[in-house]
């Protein structure tokens, strides 16, 4: 038996948390002897990091930032080892460098392409407890990326075909050393690699000492963490448990709605609808992986092992049937409107929104008097970058943000139909005069901005109505 375990950056915030957290792991070897762990940055050190930036430069570069604020992970990994090592258990730390957790190159909020997990296997085998950093990567350049807050949930295992290429020169100093390797990729759910690697004649050893080869390390972005430890649980095929500060999923956040109710049990889709909308426990991307390779998901209180207790993430048909499960809140956020007459910027536009990575959550598009009409929102901190390669793809863009707005979505099932929701919803809203904006309805959610001030009043109104 085997599984991955994450813990965040509040559950390893000082050394007392991280030795308790040891203890753990080494009476849960009793059941099952095969542990990965991912953890975040202890505490704050992430953000102390990028403040510590900021110090330097108000615009510090993307790539060099990645390299700046992966150093938390490094921290953390390196004194989970050694906890466990004084406790005379077997442990190893690995970056995501030696994970060999690879990503595209979008710096900041890098995605992960592909993973070789022939390292943690040859550990595992060796019955280590195998720690590994979330949040990080390797991009396509071979620079070394993060996954963003919670990547480490999303780190999985690979299977590989690996080739270790080496020569030694006259004077016996050792060449340059490459791995080719054939990876399982999470992204095409390719099965087709074989389950053992094979043995290599070194005569026929291709000779790279005049290659170069050049790393960098990119960030998964916030919430990262999760998503390394759920795509390491795909690829080591495995549970993937998420310890953190809170006990489980609620209905509200209970930070602003005390009289929350806990779910024991999340479809996979609603919970990737609140993940999307503002619910802080879960990364998006996290439970996307964990949805698409059926991954049994559990998030729980750290130290808690009372799995009565927390929140299983399932498929959907496991569940009984609830109208409205959940009510998230997404702060920090910016509205952004633009205006332009000739059709052909549009697929410009939609080339600095793809370079942002922003969620088309909330879009609209249309025509006014000859002109063209796009708005969407954004985190408050890339407007000012957003604004800026907007304006490079054309002067004509008239562009206006909004940035005093919360975003609201009420999570439940077959929402697009029953409509005596919606009206319930909006006409209570407006009785408690608390105006609403930008308004997207699918079939699971149905989700609105209104003004930040507003925002306690409406949580108080709608859980009230929804008895949530």
């Amino acid at each position: 038996m085997r599984v991955v375990q994450k813990y965040g950056g509040s559950s390893v915030a000082t050394i007392e948390q991280i030795k308790k957290i040891a203890e753990s792991i080494k009476n849960r070897l009793k059941t099952t002897p095969e542990i990965v762990v991912v953890v975040s940055a202890m505490g704050k050190t992430t953000n102390a990091l990028i403040a510590l930036a900021q110090t330097v430069t108000t615009s510090p570069n993307k790539r060099e930032l990645d390299a700046l604020i992966s150093t938390g992970e490094n921290q953390s990994v390196a004194l989970m080892a050694m906890a466990l090592q004084d406790l005379n258990i077997p442990a190893i730390s690995l970056t995501g460098f030696q994970a060999e957790i690879h990503t595209n190159n979008t710096y900041g909020r890098a995605f992960i392409t592909k993973i070789n997990t022939s390292r943690i296997e040859q550990e595992l085998a060796q019955h280590k407890v195998v720690i590994v950093t979330g949040f990080q990567g390797i991009c396509e350049n071979k620079d070394l990326t993060t996954l963003g807050r919670g990547g480490s949930e999303a780190t999985s295992k690979n299977k590989t075909k690996e080739i270790s290429l080496k020569n030694t020169s006259n004077n016996n100093t050792e060449k340059t050393l490459l791995k080719k390797t054939l990876l399982y990729n999470p992204l095409t759910h390719n099965k087709t690699l074989p389950n053992s690697s094979p043995t290599f004649n070194k005569n026929k050893l291709k000779d790279t000492s005049n290659d170069t080869f050049i790393y960098d390390i990119t960030t998964l972005g916030r919430g990262g963490s999760d998503t390394t430890a759920v795509a390491l649980a795909t690829q080591l095929k495995c549970p993937c448990e998420i310890y953190t500060d809170v006990d489980s999923v609620f209905t509200i956040n209970p930070a602003l709605y005390p009289n929350a109710r806990s779910l024991h049990k999340v479809g996979y889709n609603s919970m990737m609808e609140m993940a999307l909308n503002g619910a802080k426990v879960l990364e998006t991307r996290c439970v996307e992986l964990a949805k698409k390779y059926a991954v049994p998901l559990y998030l729980g209180h750290t130290l808690n092992n009372d799995f009565n207790k927390g929140s299983f993430i399932m498929q959907e048909e496991d569940l009984e049937e609830m109208p409205i499960t959940n009510l998230s809140i997404k702060e920090d956020i910016s509205l952004i409107n633009l205006s332009f007459k000739n059709g052909e910027l549009i697929s410009k536009i939609f080339e600095v929104i793809q370079k942002h990575s922003i969620n088309l959550e909330m879009f609209y598009s249309g025509q006014n008097k000859k002109q063209y009409v796009l708005s969407f929102v954004c985190p408050n901190n890339e407007v000012n970058d957003i604004i800026q390669d907007l304006q490079i793809v054309s002067s004509e863009i008239k562009i206006s943000t909004f940035t005093e707005y919360v975003k609201l979505s009420l999570i439940g099932s077959g929402l697009s139909t029953h409509t005596d929701i919606a009206h319930e919803l909006f006409s209570t809203l407006a009785k408690n005069q608390i105006q609403v904006h930008q308004i997207v309805i699918t079939e699971i959610s149905i989700s609105f901005t209104i003004y930040k001030k507003d925002k306690e009043k409406a949580v108080t109104t709608i859980a009230t109505l929804f008895q949530l």
